[in-house]
Parts: structure tokens; sequence; C-alpha cells
């Protein structure tokens, strides 16, 4: 039977015993039972609809490293959240609290516009971004094979099954020699074409800050959303709905205001509990803030000054999530957003938010030069991918909000970026939200907006990235729709 500081054989094995849930994890040179976590004790649901069936009773998504739950390997280093976690005596522990000193870096959140995907979290079936135990464990996917990397099945060029014939296509791609800073040139150049036509109108919002908030927290967000809109909403994109920020470091105050918000919501959102950071019903922003100055955690409630840097990093989040409040809008036309539409694939969806979030930042805190150099030194997003991600682009086709890390969070931003500059620039890229608003066919609409079809453009993708052909991922049939 498992006991707390018992030998045991192998590495993350996990066995139930007396109401609790070992794990086996490496202390020193030994492998020993950890502390163990109460199993908890199913509750009947007294809700007719599970909204949130993907999250476990800590308010956390299922399956995933969270603060306080078991882990198998001491030392070892994840993240939540932007929130970096440490592996210490068997739970995972925020950065802080074991001694750690470096920064957490600031990844994509999950920011569900509904609770994130069930399917995609629960399933134990190896697919690539999902999680695994056993390190250089091996699962066949397709003609691939899929590797445990640091707790994530991931893909892996050179593991395939039988070799890949070379692709019958005749189209060869354009872009593979091209650089960032090409990109960023285009984009530049069609971004200052859309700051031409901006309005200076002063855009609806409401913001709230829970006592002990300094102003500068209103002040940057409403200066953010002001001048995010006033460019949006100059080249014909528009909200529906008046964006709606909240600032609280207590779970009792950010549930008080998510119910007044939700008495007139379009989408009848759940409340996601214990989550710093959240976003509902496409016009909701409710957190503490720690998570968007990369400080989750720590009080803010005390009168806490923002720095230049805290502003610039609070910058990009707001333009990001107001690029997604924009990007959703636009799928949806004149209506509210209810979430009975297709989900926009998540890597276009999440793009679009970060590049609007890179082009605002660099024009209210770089006075408009590089964002490229700005990122570089922001962190905002990860660098250039130099391989292929333990998820691909055609692995976030879907709803998907969970990436498990930094490689597959910033794929979605040079993968975007690579559209815009070289097939039809911003107008093609929004023009596209909109068609898909109007369709159930996101590979049609693909193509007749941006010239190019879904599996040219991967090709373009994998050869920007510099993978040899002979190692491109095989070419899947494209992810059905899916809404939440």
């Amino acid at each position: 039977m498992p006991k707390a500081g018992n030998s045991c054989s192998k590495l993350g094995t996990i066995q139930n015993y007396n109401g609790k849930k070992f794990t086996c994890i490496k202390s020193g040179k030994k492998l020993v039972w950890n502390k163990g976590v109460l199993i908890p004790t199913p509750k009947p649901s007294t809700s007719p609809i599970g909204t949130n069936s993907d999250l476990d009773v800590d308010g956390y998504p299922r399956n995933i490293p969270a603060p306080g739950r078991s882990c198998p390997f001491e030392g070892e280093k994840s993240f939540y959240n932007y929130q970096s976690l440490d592996c210490v005596g068997g739970f995972w522990k925020s950065g802080g609290s074991s001694g750690a000193t470096s920064t957490p870096k600031p990844s994509f959140s999950p920011s569900p516009l509904q609770p994130n995907n069930p399917n995609e979290l629960g399933s134990t079936s190896p697919a690539p971004g999902r999680f695994c135990v056993n390190e250089n464990d091996q699962s066949a996917y397709g003609n691939e094979y899929l590797v445990c990397t640091k707790g994530v099945w991931a893909r892996k060029l050179g593991f395939r099954i039988s070799v890949t014939k070379t692709p019958t296509s005749s189209y060869t791609p354009k872009y593979g020699k091209v650089t960032e800073k090409e990109l960023e040139k285009s984009i530049l150049a069609n971004w200052a074409e859309w700051k031409k036509k901006k309005n200076l109108n002063t855009p609806k919002m409401t913001i709230i800050l829970q006592d002990g908030y300094s102003k500068d927290w209103a002040d940057v967000t409403r200066e953010v959303i002001t001048y995010t809109s006033n460019v949006l909403d100059g080249n014909g994109l528009k909200l529906v709905q008046v964006p709606y920020w909240i600032f609280g470091e207590t779970e009792e105050f950010r549930i008080k205001t998510f119910n007044e918000f939700a008495k007139t919501a379009s989408c009848n959102p759940a409340y996601i509990a214990n989550s710093e950071e959240a976003i509902y019903c496409a016009t909701a922003d409710i957190g503490s803030g720690g998570l968007r100055i990369a400080k989750p955690g720590m009080p803010v409630a005390n009168n806490y000054k923002l720095t230049q840097k805290d502003v610039t990093l609070l910058t990009y989040f707001v333009a990001h999530d107001t690029g997604i409040f924009y990007v959703v809008q636009a799928q949806h036309g004149d209506i509210a957003y209810t979430g009975n539409k297709y989900q926009i694939p998540a890597w276009i969806r999440e793009g679009s938010a970060q590049l609007i979030g890179l082009l605002v930042t660099n024009d209210l805190r770089n006075s408009g030069n590089s964002y490229v150099d700005l990122k570089s030194d922001g962190n905002f997003v990860g660098p250039k991918p130099e391989s292929i991600c333990s998820k691909d682009l055609q692995d976030a086709e879907g709803k998907e909000k969970i990436m498990p890390d930094q490689c597959s969070q910033s794929m979605h931003q040079y993968a975007v970026s690579l559209l815009v500059a070289k097939y039809g620039g911003l107008e093609a890229l929004f023009k596209f939200h909109k068609n898909y608003g109007l369709s159930n066919d996101w590979v049609k609409d693909f193509k007749e907006c941006f010239g190019i079809s879904r599996e040219d453009f991967y090709k373009e993708w994998w050869a920007y990235l510099g993978i040899p052909q002979s190692d491109w991922p095989d070419l899947q049939p494209p992810t059905p729709p899916e809404r939440y």
C-alpha cells in the first residue's frame, strides 16, 4: 500500500488508497510516494446543464498542472495561466512559493468565452498538446509518433511509422526565406493605412476597480480601449456590446461584479471560479489584473502603482482582449455574442488578437517603431518557433484554448502575421472573420478571403519555419466546425 515517504518502483505511478491519490515522485536519488491528495467525493449536480464539466472541484481545468495538484517530477517546472509552477514535495506550487526568483513570462491565457473544451482536456487518448506522464513515452498518431516531452504529447520531426512520400501537390512555397522583419514592414505599412481612418470618438466602456486599486489601472485600460476602438471602428468594424472590465483581488468581489454583469449578458455565462483572468461573452474581462502585468497572485489592492513595464504589459493585454472582442463581433455582425455560432479556428482567432495587441502597444508605448523589437524586450509573445510545436496549426483549428507550451501559444501570431503580410492584409483577415459568421465552411472562406488553400498555406508555414519538406507533418482533414 502507498504511504508518504515509502519507496516506490516506477516514476509517475498513481495509486488510490484510503481516500487519497498517491503519486510516485523522485526525491533526491530515490523514488518515493508523495503525501497524497484527498480524492473529492462527487456531489450530485443541481444544475440541469453541466456548463463547467471541464473544471475540477478545485476550479481548474482537469488533467493539467495547477497550484496544489500533485506532480511526478521533483524540481520540474510548468505554468498555468501565466503563473510559473514548481514541483515541490510532490505538489505544484507557484514559482514564488518555492523560492524561484525568475519573473513569470506572460503567455496566452485560456480566458474562455465559455468554459474550455472538456473533450480536449479530459480525454486520455494521446494527441498533440494533451498531457502525459512518462517522459519519452511514444504513441502512434496517424503516420507519426508522438513523444511525451515535459509532460505533453508533442510532435517530433522524423518520428514516423512509415516514410512519407513527397507530396504530389504542385504547389511550391514562396516565402520560406522571408524574415520576421520583412513581414513586419508589410504589416506596419498596412496598419498605417488603417490608422489614417482612425476616428476620434469616446467609446462607451465599463471599468470597475476594487477599493485599493490605484487609478492608473483604469486610466491605462481606458486609453487602450479608446485607441484600439478608434482604429478598428474607423475601418468598418464595431462592437455591439459595451466592453466591461473588472479588476478585483478577492474572489468575493469578482463574483459580485460578475453577477451584476451576468444580469444583462448576452450569452448566459457561467462563472469561472478561482480564475485570475477570464473573458465572458466576448465583452467582459474579469480578474485581478496580476496576470496582465506578469505578477500572478501578488497583492495589488494596496494602491500599488504600476511601473512603466507594468503599463506596457497591461497595454498589450487590454489591446489583445479588446482585439478578441472585435474578432468575435466581426463574426456575429450586428448581433451580440450568444455563443451559438461555430468557433473561429483557434490559431486564427488568437493570432488576430495577438497581432492587434502588438500593433496597439507598439503605437502607444514604443512610438510606432518596431513591434518585433518591442516583443523581444517585453516577452508578450514568445520567439518565432524554430521547428514544429507540440501542437501544430492543424491541431488548433477548433475551439481549443489550452495551448500547453510557449511554442504552441506563440505560433498563432507568427502564422497570422504571415497571412496578413502576404495574403491580403488586415482587410482579408477581418473579411474572413465576417464571412465565417455567415458560413459553416471555414476552409472555403479561408481560400476565398486569403487566395490560398488551407493545405497550401500550411506548406508555406512549414517552409517559413525552415522545416525540410521531407519532415513536414502529414496533412490531415480539416477540423469540423465546433461550438461550445
